[in-house]
């Protein structure tokens, strides 16, 4: 586990020591004397009690691994957005009927499509839902996740703040840390909540009033009062930047984040996202956490990095960067050091990885053999020589495609891990953007300058240049009247960079390769 700069839990009184009772249904975020209030304001002694009670309920569950606990949940939501509609519904037609509806009821029937877009969040939230289950009243399992999010609903009283959050789920990690799943689905299960809330408590105050026969009593002003505090919790968690909560909460990105090489947080976020897709499979596949896998592929870049004397630059760098261990070469090296057992299909990618060649290779051979065999068996030809060395060739025309096929499938397609450099690109990646063409003919030159010049314009930074790299067509003589077009070029090149000059923005260059007669084709050429 990381270090936390938490201070030390200190003795509560006994009625904040006591583990909170897990409830079948959905809780009731009233006051109590376990929740932190507001009131409260974000002093020191505020954020350790949230963070000692993230503790005290972490330790108070129950969790239950190693089965599928997201069908229990489905099923509640399903319930819950039948029920929802028919809040809606009966809104909405005592609405058309001209009744005058309490201050809640206008507010949730003024936010029918901000539930909508909630209730779509959370439902494709479901559908990629993972981690362990907390045991709770009547043998019901349901994911932690959601758990963490109904009592800290409960202990902020639905007065949601990102810091709050945060040190809670700090408490919740000193006693074992969440999945990366787990992290990025907090806010559809807090919506969820929410939501079950805005539902139960409308459904509660309609019963009240048909019983009173619409009367007005004090219950009436007691409730009055929670939606428009619910809605204000749904657009506080719209407020939360979730990508960098994410970056700060979960303990395997915080090790992941300390790459021998730094590269890892100067990555994009769809780069940085195939990265913990890895260290989830790996997670799967071994004994081993989440923040313990990450923990290994960056030991092992650290130790690269120590015994690296003879190695050139270039392989220091590829080995002292955590990618190498998670999705390159030292991914078998990583694997066997967590004593992975991969199902048999990852079995077989791995395999068709290590020894791609033997694989290519002896696949056309054995499938040319198997189709000429095939072939000369059912004809019933008794000397095959002739016949067979006949088939060889069209035989191994179709092992081919089919090969390639099945190398199709396997190998799935994988993007290329990429550096951010939507803030601007450093000094140490300076590049150089070489844009290959031929002088034909001077209006040819102008066009392609002019288009070297948009690139520019549409591409502004310190450190990146941009060139054009020309060649003269093919001809019988070293020089002819398209070598004068070299000259054009760059006084046209050197227009845009004293153009430009004030900018220092990068700059222009033009690169030229001259013809070199080739005797055996008796003419100049590029």
């Amino acid at each position: 586990m990381y270090p936390f700069t938490t201070p030390p839990v200190e003795k509560l009184p006994d009625s904040d020591m006591s583990p909170r009772q897990e409830s079948t249904t959905a809780p009731a975020f009233s006051s109590s004397t376990s929740a932190v209030s507001e009131k409260e304001g974000p002093s020191e002694d505020r954020m350790r009690r949230l963070t000692i009670r993230g503790i005290r309920d972490a330790e108070s569950w129950r969790l239950v691994n190693g089965r599928e606990f997201r069908a229990p949940l489905v099923s509640r939501w399903r319930s819950l957005s039948i029920q929802l509609q028919t809040v809606l519904h009966n809104l909405l037609e005592r609405q058309t009927r001209g009744e005058s509806l309490p201050p809640d009821d206008l507010v949730i029937l003024e936010n029918t499509r901000l539930l909508e877009t909630f209730s779509l969040e959370i439902r494709e939230a479901l559908n990629s839902l993972r981690g362990p289950g907390v045991l709770r009243e009547g043998n019901n399992v349901l994911p932690r996740s959601y758990s963490v999010a109904v009592s800290f609903l409960e202990t902020v009283e639905l007065n949601i703040a990102e810091q709050d959050l945060f040190r809670y789920l700090e408490g919740i990690q000193q006693v074992e840390g969440l999945l990366m799943s787990e992290v990025w689905v907090l806010k559809p299960m807090l919506e969820l909540a929410i939501l079950e809330q805005i539902t139960n408590h409308s459904e509660r105050f309609r019963s009240h009033r048909e019983t009173a026969h619409g009367e007005e009593s004090p219950a009436d002003n007691r409730v009055t009062g929670f939606a428009p505090k619910a809605f204000q919790a749904l657009r506080g968690l719209q407020e939360i930047d979730w990508t960098e909560f994410f970056d700060q909460n979960n303990v395997a990105e915080r090790a992941l984040r300390r790459d021998p090489s730094g590269v890892y947080a100067k990555m994009d976020d769809t780069s940085r996202q195939m990265y913990r897709k890895a260290v989830e499979e790996l997670a799967r596949q071994s004994l081993f956490s989440e923040e313990e896998v990450a923990k290994q592929s960056v030991f092992l870049a650290i130790r690269a990095n120590s015994r690296a004397r003879k190695q050139d630059l270039r392989s220091l760098n590829r080995k002292t960067h955590v990618g190498y261990y998670l999705l390159g070469g030292g991914l078998q090296v990583l694997k066997r050091r967590l004593g992975c057992t991969p199902p048999w299909k990852q079995r077989l990618l791995d395999m068709v990885l290590e020894w791609p060649e033997v694989f290519y290779v002896v696949g056309v051979e054995v499938m040319t053999l198997g189709f000429v065999f095939f072939l000369l068996y059912h004809l019933g030809i008794v000397i095959p020589l002739v016949p067979g060395l006949l088939l060889l060739i069209p035989a191994s025309h179709a092992a081919v495609g089919i090969v390639n096929r099945l190398t199709s499938i396997l190998v799935p397609p994988r993007r290329l891990p990429k550096l951010d450099f939507s803030e601007g690109i450093p000094l140490e990646c300076t590049t150089l953007v070489a844009v290959p063409c031929l002088l034909l003919s001077e209006a040819e030159v102008r066009r392609n300058v002019q288009a070297l010049e948009i690139r520019y314009l549409g591409n502004r930074d310190p450190n990146l240049h941009f060139a054009l790299l020309t060649d003269s067509p093919d001809a019988s003589e070293r020089f002819d009247e398209h070598d004068e077009l070299v000259g054009t070029c760059s006084t046209l090149i050197d227009e845009l960079n004293q153009k430009y000059a004030r900018d220092e923005h990068g700059s222009f260059l033009h690169l030229h390769r001259h013809r070199v007669y080739n005797p055996s084709d008796r003419k100049s050429t590029r």
